[in-house]
């Protein structure tokens, strides 16, 4: 059986530095770090995970809680995460909490209890009496994605919310539409109340009044898509819809398709986050593209500095990345 006497005789260091890979328990600089990590490749070396833990109170293993398993956005990110972390010889526990902050709650616990080394987590829960709730719980290190929470002390990557849906509002107003229904996300939701705030400026850059009956809530999910613009089109007849979610825009066009109304000739329609198949399906669908890839890499790359103490602050780092708008035409 291989040994970790081995793995430091093939990568020519000690065992001691090793051990100080594998459990992170000392600064290693990376020209050796990977040395080590493709000596214990090629060996096959694996250490008893349940025993180092024990040991010294974590596990190689960084819990990642996502708020709905289905959506491809948080597949692509979840995807890039895992990858990562496989480079550097982590393990990933993925959670799906549904939109649900209760559940949440249990899957940070347990993520607590099995001693992760890290966590990165897409919020379900938006007001700051939750925050702190998931603060006093939040043991380890860990990373915000997608969406904040005012009171937690904590870094995130988010993308330019406002921005995004600006950009893609001021297309669909291009097009010469000029009643822009809007189906959000939960209120409070730091992504729904980020393009309100961009569908807001946009309207007010072309002199257009904002019309809160326009505005429809609900989660980030199909179902909720087609119901909030089937009641738009019933009750306010907008021109165009933008859905703040890929999802979301999938039940915007099945509600339009169920009205008898045909887009982009009754109804523009364009979306925050790109899809696969925002590209074959008829109307093409004009979306903004959130940088999935970079969001990942960013969450683990300032996991890690936090996890290894090399963070060059104490203070929570906001990283906000660009959203570009897909042109296509459904808009």
């Amino acid at each position: 059986m291989t040994t970790i006497s081995d793995v430091a005789e093939l990568a020519g260091v000690s065992i001691a530095t090793v051990s100080a890979v594998i459990n992170d328990s000392a600064p290693v600089r990376p020209a050796l770090r990977q040395r080590v990590l493709s000596a214990i490749d090629a060996t096959k070396y694996q250490p008893h995970s349940v025993a180092r833990s024990l040991k010294t109170g974590i596990s190689r293993t960084i819990g990642l809680v996502i708020s709905d398993v289905t959506n491809p956005f948080f597949g692509a990110i979840a995807r890039t995460i895992e990858s990562t972390l496989q480079a550097q010889g982590y393990a990933l526990m993925l959670c799906n909490s549904d939109e649900d902050p209760e559940k949440e709650e249990r899957y940070l616990r347990l993520l607590q209890s099995h001693r992760v080394s890290g966590i990165v987590i897409a919020l379900a829960g938006s007001d700051p009496s939750y925050g702190r709730r998931i603060g006093e719980i939040i043991k380890a290190p860990a990373v915000l994605i997608d969406r904040t929470n005012p009171v937690l002390p904590l870094d995130s990557v988010t993308v330019d919310n406002a921005g995004g849906t600006l950009a893609a509002i001021t297309q669909l107003l291009a097009a010469g539409r000029r009643r822009i229904g809007i189906v959000l996300g939960p209120k409070g939701v730091s992504t729904s109340e980020e393009r309100l705030a961009g569908y807001q400026k946009a309207l007010l850059a072309h002199d257009i009044a904002f019309e809160p009956r326009l505005v429809r809530h609900g989660y980030f999910r199909q179902d909720e898509g087609f119901a909030a613009t089937r009641s738009l089109l019933a009750e306010e007849r907008p021109d165009a819809i933008f859905a703040a979610n890929n999802l979301m825009a999938i039940g915007a066009l099945k509600a339009i398709a169920a009205a008898g109304l045909v887009c982009p000739r009754d109804v523009s329609i364009a979306c925050f986050d790109d899809f696969e198949w925002a590209a074959v399906c008829e109307p093409k669908i004009t979306t903004v593209e959130q940088p999935t890839e970079e969001i990942g890499r960013t969450a683990v790359s300032l996991l890690f500095e936090r996890i290894r103490g090399t963070a060059s602050v104490k203070t929570p780092r906001r990283i906000v990345l660009p959203a570009r708008l897909i042109s296509r035409t459904g808009a």
